[in-house]
């Protein structure tokens, strides 16, 4: 609802162009998301707590969201009151694997697999690198997350000569 500067050119003749700007307004009917209670922050919304609203606004703004399918199982990172439009940098995924979770370790060294459980000591999303306590020898470790419970330790197999 802010005017914002757009700029342009005008173009005539054979290649000829001068630059022009103005103060303009864009609005347009949007759909938008909008919590129908309020989100509590680290919280994973559902959909019975989501709802779509059309409202007037700027119709290009990429971070509002405009499903509810983009909003529901994420988790807002502060408290979200009811009936705001929620943005989609408001919001993050949930863990993979949280502290305090067991999960299934997958050790891969070349042809070779070992399957085992073992304790998260840190949390993480796919591809974040988290620590593992072996249960048998208390040990720590470092894994790769690879799915909801699931961690994973690629080794290189050593070259003999």
């Amino acid at each position: 609802r802010t005017p914002v500067v757009w700029r342009g050119n005008v173009v005539y003749g054979e290649g000829h162009r001068f630059a022009i700007w103005a103060r303009v307004t864009v609005t347009a009917s949007i759909v938008q998301v909008v919590a129908a209670e309020s989100l509590r922050a680290g919280e994973v919304v559902e959909l019975r707590q989501l709802r779509l609203e059309t409202t007037q606004g700027f119709p290009l703004s990429a971070k509002i969201a405009s499903s509810v399918e983009q909003v529901a199982g994420l988790l807002p990172l502060r408290t979200l009151p009811a009936g705001s439009a929620i943005h989609l940098d408001q919001l993050r995924a949930p863990f993979d694997i949280s502290r305090g979770d067991v999960v299934d370790v997958e050790v891969r060294s070349g042809a070779t697999r070992l399957s085992f459980s073992g304790k998260a000591e840190t949390s993480g999303r796919t591809g974040d690198a988290v620590s593992i306590r072996n249960e048998s020898n208390n040990r720590l470790f470092q894994a790769r997350v690879d799915g909801k419970g699931k961690a994973l330790v690629v080794t290189r197999v050593p070259q003999v000569k």
